[in-house]
């Protein structure tokens, strides 16, 4: 199971995200903008701002 939280405690035995998807798969992935992320959680109009 992957547990998708960036905040892994790394005393608890479960695989970080780096672990379990690999490094270059992230560094292309997380700098992607989140349509999700703006509006929800910036409260912006659009994913541009």
């Amino acid at each position: 199971m992957i547990d998708y939280g960036l905040g892994t405690n790394l005393f608890s035995g479960k695989k970080t995200l780096i672990e379990e998807l690999g490094f270059d798969y992230l560094e292309t992935e997380i700098p992607k903008k989140s349509i999700f992320y703006s509006a929800v959680l910036l409260g912006a109009d659009s994913v541009d701002e």
